[in-house]
């Protein structure tokens, strides 16, 4: 059983990769749709998943990073499909919605939003008929994809947003948090130095890119607003017009979701403790932020334009033949092509940079481990690379041999790590939570025995494989009113 790729929770860590890969490819099409250069919505993916958020989820299950990521695709493949009306795009901005749905309730939030874009969208580009046949397939979508989640929770516990209870005895975040939950929200808790502490938030956990996108807000939004009605009226620029609009509309929705967002502040009454902690509220406000950073590269990129354009035009001007565009510019000029440039997309790099230092350091990273994976990566990519520039007459006998390699390389990986997993679950909690109680537990007791855990973290009772059951009661009496 050890051997076997579910006998253990040993790929745990695997769980959130496709995630993050879909929020950085997400992020990169959608600033395809925005019209972005080359250079700067590869740089805007980038930015959207160097923070200390992403790198921590992609070890741990959380997944806050997907509820980004399909909130992103979803958008993205709204703005393909009102653009070019395929129906492939259709179907994967349907697969997006349902399953962003389905992640936890404070999603359902942003699926709204992401549906209510869409539809203004593709009736604005496709009609009102196309738009109600894609409405149609967008809720089938969400009852298939999203939909199982919320019925269960219905029928287990009463609620269908639980631990959120639509009535006092189905309520278990009641029991957790006795006060009223608007407290526990950035926008109804009202303490004056709310503001200071979110800003010291976002900077923790991410860096310079998304604090200047959040503190630059009000710009960025109405350079959107200002660019986007532009660009709508021009024959060629129907769709990036479209797309910043959208833009507009969606980060302004995704920042008021965050505003009311439970637990953002707080989860101990008066404590502002998860705003001093700085990860909740910012792991909550994923969806926001990636929006933000989109918009001040936006921004950024027009602003490079622009200086570009002004640096054409003093080259023109500076040059000694006048207007002849073909003369070779001077140093004056070279200084000048530099300054107007360069500066705009070199300043968001360094601010990139540093926010990469700052993540390995804050993640602990490992650069050795580190180098190997990207070297990893490269390699698979140039295998693909290779297997689809190949025209050769053994192509699929090569493509199949490769294959096999990949799939005994697993085998024998999965195999290692699982012993490695089981072997060592043991000796791992007990030496961090001490006392001996994991191996005695291990030892005598059969699989399927049912352990009742008074702690707040009850994962290591379930044995390396599950093979224990697991109840652990909401709350308790401490033991001097047991007396009592």
């Amino acid at each position: 059983m050890a051997g076997r790729p579910f006998s253990g929770d040993f790929l745990y860590a695997l769980t959130n990769l496709p995630a993050a890969v879909l929020l950085a490819c997400a992020s990169v099409e959608f600033g395809r749709q925005l019209g972005l250069s080359a250079s700067f919505r590869h740089l805007a993916g980038l930015a959207v998943v160097t923070n200390f958020v992403v790198f921590k989820q992609l070890i741990d299950t959380e997944n806050d990073v997907a509820v980004a990521a399909l909130f992103l695709a979803c958008l993205a493949y709204a703005l393909r499909y009102a653009e070019r009306g395929r129906v492939a795009d259709l179907i994967f901005g349907v697969v997006s919605l349902g399953l962003q749905a389905g992640v936890k309730y404070y999603a359902l939030g942003y699926a709204a939003i992401a549906a209510t874009a869409a539809a203004l969208l593709i009736t604005r580009r496709r009609g009102g008929r196309v738009a109600a046949r894609a409405a149609i397939l967008g809720l089938l979508g969400v009852l298939t994809f999203g939909g199982y989640w919320y019925v269960r929770n219905w029928v287990a516990s009463g609620s269908p947003l639980y631990p959120l209870g639509l009535t006092a005895a189905s309520d278990g975040l009641g029991e957790v948090y006795p006060g009223s939950l608007w407290s526990t929200t950035l926008l109804g808790n009202g303490r004056p130095e709310l503001p200071e502490l979110a800003m010291k938030a976002v900077w923790g956990m991410t860096g310079p890119c998304h604090l200047a996108a959040v503190l630059g807000l009000p710009a960025t939004i109405t350079w959107l607003v200002v660019s986007g009605l532009r660009r709508a009226r021009q024959p060629g620029g129907r769709s990036e017009g479209a797309a910043r609009l959208v833009l507009t509309v969606v980060t302004a929705g995704s920042g008021l979701v965050l505003l009311v967002t439970p637990f953002a502040v707080e989860d101990a009454p008066g404590t502002l403790n998860q705003l001093y902690w700085k990860y909740c509220p910012v792991r909550y406000g994923m969806c926001f932020l990636s929006l933000a950073v989109l918009a001040l590269v936006v921004v950024l990129d027009d602003i490079s334009r622009l200086a570009r354009t002004v640096e054409a035009g003093l080259v023109r001007y500076m040059s000694p033949r006048g207007s002849n565009c073909g003369e070779k510019p001077g140093r004056t000029e070279v200084v000048t092509c530099w300054l107007f440039g360069a500066v705009v997309p070199v300043v968001f790099a360094v601010g990139l940079a540093a926010q990469c230092v700052e993540l390995v350091r804050a993640a602990k990273l490992e650069w050795v481990d580190s180098l190997l994976i990207a070297v990893n990566l490269l390699l698979i990519r140039f295998n693909i690379s290779f297997l689809a520039s190949w025209h050769g007459r053994y192509r699929w006998l090569l493509v199949s041999g490769v294959s096999l390699i990949w799939i005994l390389g697993v085998v024998v990986g999965v195999e290692h790590v699982s012993q490695r997993w089981h072997q060592g679950f043991v000796p791992f909690y007990d030496r961090m939570l001490g006392g001996g109680v994991f191996e005695y537990t291990a030892r005598d007791n059969p699989p399927d025995t049912t352990i009742c855990v008074l702690d707040l973290r009850p994962y290591p009772f379930f044995g390396s494989a599950r093979q224990f059951r697991v109840c652990q009661p909401i709350s308790m009496r401490s033991y001097p009113s047991w007396e009592q």
